[in-house]
């Protein structure tokens, strides 16, 4: 399926994307021509002119640490950030009537932190890029990670610490704050941003799509009533010739698994139509979909799945509940098994 923006700029192939329906939809960029993209899965109606497209923050299986996630601890009086995390394992359980469940783990390539202090003098100019606090040493800013802080309403990255004279480096009026002057011994406290919360009902399910490989059909749209991904990625960090703190780089894992388990329910049309095809083939473009409103959406894309058989019997029942169980293999383009998407 084909479509047109504006500008597709920033827009780049195998980007997760959320395309405005009668309610945000998950596709993911195949190809791009100019600003033309062909995605998938197809949808069942084109976007609106008009409308906004959603881009995504995506993280692959074979991203490198130094652009990839960056986690937050926060507690009362400090504020820890380590960035650059590799994952050794991705644990995602969704199912309907209780709340999602993302779990990672893994090592960092660098952390920064931040506790509370006080300026130690006047901050008088809003242009200024270092700021004086008295006790320096509750304050680090890494090589790939900064630390943030907040003054009053204002809030600050610090980029550099110096602990000789307590002067911090710092970018002024970040996070949709405006640079303020300040006062002698006004608090200087550590800053994480609220997060939003996914809007997705536990008791409406969950969107999906899926087709079969070499089918020339748009896919099977999925309403799941559970949704469990496993990866065991077995990375191993790299120390220094004589060890240091923090890792210099690492390997990922040789034998790496991504297991997926998706619990469904389909019509009497649909078991008919897919039940051979669950019992011998593999699956395509699975595409699953936490959440409707951009901001709290996490979009699960799988390239191909390689399904245990299953029997679907055809009742005579309105719906009927399936389980598909299977290990994801990467895509004909040779790109991830499994590919997550903060949209």
């Amino acid at each position: 399926m084909q479509f047109d923006l504006d500008d597709a700029s920033e827009i780049s192939e195998h980007d997760l994307l959320l395309v405005p329906l009668s309610t945000l939809r998950a596709v993911r960029v195949d190809s791009k021509n100019s600003d033309t993209l062909c995605i998938s899965p197809a949808l069942p109606t084109a976007p609106a002119g008009g409308e906004t497209i959603a881009a995504s923050l995506v993280y692959r299986l074979n991203t490198r640490p130094t652009s990839s996630f960056t986690i937050t601890r926060a507690g009362s009086f400090f504020c820890e950030w380590a960035a650059g995390c590799w994952v050794d394992s991705i644990s995602l359980s969704v199912s309907s009537g209780s709340e999602p469940r993302l779990k990672l783990a893994g090592g960092y390539a660098d952390k920064s932190y931040a506790h509370s202090d006080a300026l130690s003098q006047t901050v008088g100019t809003t242009d200024g890029t270092t700021i004086y606090v008295e006790h320096p040493y509750k304050f680090r800013a890494g090589t790939d990670v900064p630390c943030w802080v907040q003054i009053d309403d204002e809030v600050l990255k610090v980029t550099a610490v110096d602990l000789d004279t307590g002067a911090l480096s710092v970018e002024r009026g970040v996070q949709g704050s405006v640079a303020a002057t300040h006062e002698l011994a006004v608090a200087v406290e550590p800053y994480t941003p609220t997060p939003t919360l996914s809007d997705a009902s536990p008791s409406s399910g969950l969107l999906g799509k899926l087709r079969y490989a070499d089918s020339t059909s748009s896919g099977l749209d999925l309403y799941a009533t559970q949704i469990e991904i496993e990866l065991e990625n077995k990375c191993k960090a790299i120390n220094g010739p004589f060890g240091t703190a923090i890792p210099q780089g690492f390997v990922s894992g040789e034998k790496r698994e991504v297991n997926v388990r998706l619990g469904l329910y389909l019509t009497q049309d649909q078991a008919e139509q897919w039940g051979a095809a669950f019992s011998r083939a593999d699956v395509e473009d699975v595409m699953l979909q936490i959440g409707v409103s951009a901001g709290s959406v996490l979009a699960a894309c799988v390239p191909k799945l390689h399904l245990k058989p299953v029997d679907i019997g055809i009742e005579d029942a309105e719906e009927i509940v399936v389980t598909l169980e299977g290990r994801a293999l990467c895509g004909s383009e040779g790109n991830d098994e499994l590919i997550l998407a903060f949209l």
